[in-house]
C-alpha cells in the first residue's frame, strides 16, 4: 500500500536532503583549519535538538547545526544555548555561511545578521577566534 506524505513531511524530506549536502563541505572546512580534529556526524534521530556535527578542535568542543534557512526549532535554540553556556562553541551553518545565531540573550534569540561569514573566505579558526 502506497503512503502519501503530508506537505509538511515532503518539505522536511527536501530540507533534510539539502542539509545532507552541506555535511561534506563542513567536514572539509573543519579539517582545513584543524587537520587533527575529531569530527562526528550525529545520527541521533530519537533525541530532538542535537546539532548535526560535533567536532573536537585542539581541545575545543564545536557543535554545528546545519540549516537550510535561518529558522531553528525552540529545542535547537535551547540546546545550542546550553552548549554555549557549558563552554562549548555552538554554530549554525546556513548554506555556505556559518556564524553565531544569537545575541546571547536566552529569552529573545534574535539573529545577528552581520555575524554570518562565508566558509569560502573564512577558516574555522578565524570564525571562532582560535
Amino acid at each position: 500500500m502506497k503512503t502519501t506524505k503530508t506537505p509538511k513531511e515532503k518539505k522536511f524530506a527536501v530540507a533534510a536532503k539539502r542539509e545532507a549536502t552541506l555535511h561534506p563541505k563542513v567536514v572539509k572546512w573543519i579539517l582545513e583549519s584543524y587537520p587533527k580534529a575529531w569530527v562526528y556526524k550525529t545520527h541521533d534521530t530519537t533525541t530532538r535538538g542535537i546539532p548535526d556535527i560535533c567536532a573536537i578542535c585542539d581541545g575545543m568542543p564545536v557543535w554545528i547545526e546545519l540549516k537550510i534557512g535561518h529558522v531553528l526549532t525552540p529545542i535547537q535554540r535551547y540546546t545550542l544555548d546550553q552548549i554555549r553556556l557549558a563552554g562549548g562553541i555552538a554554530l549554525v551553518m546556513c548554506g555556505e555561511e556559518i556564524g553565531f545565531l544569537y545575541d546571547y540573550n536566552m529569552e529573545t534569540h534574535k539573529p545577528h545578521p552581520g555575524r554570518f561569514l562565508s566558509i569560502k573566505e573564512y577558516s574555522l579558526k578565524q570564525v571562532i577566534g582560535g
